[in-house]
């Protein structure tokens, strides 16, 4: 319902927008449920989705918050949910799963697709952030 109330009339979202950001933070920061962390995520990747939000009503520091916050999330539960069968895995397309999340694996597809729609509606601050975290990926013993 916020994805349509931005679509139509983002400025209402304007007297909102700032506490409703870092709402969805504070849960997806401090909450020790990953379904909760992903549902504030995709608050967020659907507010920043929207042209209007993000060229009108979103500060530049905002999407910066965003982007250092949900990335690292994001990231991490991706690297949870990744199946032994990296094969079958990899081949799979990243997808929104609207009936929530049967097991670990779903949850990593459903953040992958978050990731993405963060690196092409945030642009450079979430650039910023992902580069990082993509190169301590490749450094890790672990992830390899």
């Amino acid at each position: 319902h916020l994805s349509h109330a931005a679509v139509t009339c983002p400025s209402l979202l304007v007297a909102v927008l700032e506490s409703l950001v870092t709402t969805c933070l504070e849960l997806a920061k401090q909450s020790s449920c990953d379904s909760v962390k992903l549902a504030a995520s995709q608050v967020l990747a659907s507010l920043v989705s929207v042209g209007d939000v993000k060229r009108r009503i979103l500060p530049a520091t905002l999407a910066s918050s965003i982007a250092t916050t949900a990335l690292p999330i994001c990231a991490q539960l991706m690297a949870e949910g990744i199946d032994d069968d990296v094969d079958e895995w990899a081949a799979e397309p990243a997808s929104l799963v609207q009936d929530g999340m049967e097991d670990d694996n779903d949850q990593a597809m459903f953040a992958d697709s978050l990731v993405e729609s963060f690196l092409q509606h945030l642009g450079a601050p979430a650039l910023t952030v992902a580069v990082p975290l993509v190169q301590r990926l490749l450094e890790s013993e672990d992830w390899r």
